[in-house]
Order: structure tokens, then sequence, then C-alpha cells
């Protein structure tokens, strides 16, 4: 199911902020976010962005990219890269701006070389909690 466009929006305005956020530590942010009168869905996909920020799996890891990719799902994983992607392009140093860039370049290829989901192109869960009260003997 696709985000309706007001979704999208507000999904890319919480992205743009946790940029201008950074590193501050979250107390510190949230009274921020407060204070700019935003709800707490505003709130919490911001802070989310600014959590996760400069948090990426090993390219070379198969499992963290499949679980970055089903916990994040297509969409917000796809938000999230490109908020990796400027936050590295925005480092003074040119090194760590450069290997920072090639992180996010090689995650993105590496997810992109994953086999899809199960539900071609959609972000169907890797188990169920009916599967897992089965297994679990629940």
């Amino acid at each position: 199911v696709q985000a309706s466009l007001e979704e999208r929006t507000l999904r890319s305005v919480c992205a743009r902020v946790a940029l201008l956020l950074g590193e501050q530590e979250k107390s510190e942010s949230e009274k921020g976010l407060k204070g700019l009168k935003l709800s707490k869905d505003e709130v919490r996909q911001t802070l989310t962005h600014v959590g996760l920020l400069g948090h990426l799996p090993e390219p070379s890891d198969k499992g963290q990219l499949r679980r970055y990719r089903s916990v994040l799902g297509t969409s917000n994983m796809d938000l999230q890269l490109r908020v990796e992607a400027a936050w590295a392009a925005s480092e003074q140093d040119e090194g760590k701006r450069t290997r920072g860039c090639e992180l996010v370049k090689a995650v993105r290829q590496a997810i992109e070389s994953l086999p899809p989901p199960r539900a071609e192109g959609g972000d169907r869960p890797i188990a169920t909690g009916k599967w897992l009260m089965e297994v679990g003997g629940a």
C-alpha cells in the first residue's frame, strides 16, 4: 500500500528536521520538537531518524541487511538511507565524508542485491505473531 502524499510529505519533513538535530541528546531534541508544537507522531518519527543516524548495517552481512530492511520497511529504509547520505555528505572532514558516502552507497547496493521479501515488492514481516506463538508453544 503506497502512502498518501500527505504521509510522504510528513515523513520527509521529519527526516529533514532530524538532520537539523543531528547528534543532539534525545532529551534536548524532544524538548525542542515539543517547543515547535509538533504532534506526538511527528516527534516520534523525527526522533526515530535521529536515533538511527549513523547506525548502518555492515554491507557484507546479509543478515544485518535483511533485518535493517525488515525493521524499517522498504519506504522508511529508503528515506533513512537518504538521510544517512545527506548526513555523510555534510561531514567537514573530507576523509570521513568520503568514507560515509561510500558506506551508504555500499549498503544501498547490498540491500538492492538481496532477494525481495516473500511478497514481491511488499513489506511482509519475516515472521508473524501467529507463527511465533505456534513455534514458541504459546
